[in-house]
């Protein structure tokens, strides 16, 4: 009986193990994101309202502020 109850909270532990390991890793990606928008160039800080397209491919449809505002979209949220 004692065995038991000993696996059961085994369990729960490594329940929330990883759930915590998952939420830092949550977390430090993130920053990572975070990072790499603040590090863009200024030209790129624009309203939203204003259409700016990738210097790769100018007809693009898409407005590079949207695609960056897509990464924090809950769709991308892993």
């Amino acid at each position: 009986m004692m065995h038991l109850i000993q696996t059961k909270i085994n369990k729960v532990k490594k329940i929330i193990y990883f759930t915590l390991k998952e939420k830092k890793r949550k977390r430090k990606q993130e920053q990572i994101w975070r990072a790499k928008l603040q590090n863009l160039p200024s030209c790129f800080h624009q309203p939203s309202s204003s259409r700016i397209h990738t210097p790769s491919n100018p007809s693009s449809p898409f407005p590079l502020s949207s695609l960056l505002r897509l990464h924090q979209s809950p769709l991308f949220q892993f």
